[in-house]
């Protein structure tokens, strides 16, 4: 969603890329980085990516048995619900409320 443009450039926002975490490096394993470190992720400020990339890890790892989440929006072609699906295929059990919001 967007906000509509005022007509002068000086009262919009710059938009601002997300950014990747500084210690996760997406070649390696987020469940060997938390398991040394804790991390924080800020929202909009970091990218979605990483939630993504736990979800697909979680999806494959053979020690994990569950996966629950509250999912308030999701997209129509989304890759969350698509790292779900793989988890119920690789035998996961997945637990989620969905929570949705009203139109006016």
């Amino acid at each position: 969603m967007n906000f509509p443009s005022l007509g002068t450039p000086e009262l919009n926002n710059r938009s601002n890329l997300p950014l990747l975490h500084k210690d996760i490096d997406p070649q390696k394993s987020l469940f060997a980085l938390i398991r040394r470190q804790d991390i924080m992720l800020h929202f909009p400020y970091h990218t979605y990516h990483h939630v993504i990339d736990l979800l697909r890890e979680a999806a494959i790892d053979p020690q994990v048995r569950y996966i629950k989440m509250t999912l308030y929006r999701v997209a129509r072609h989304s890759n969350i619900i698509n790292a779900l699906i793989n988890a119920r295929q690789n035998g996961k059990h997945i637990c989620s409320s969905y929570r949705t919001t009203s139109a006016f």
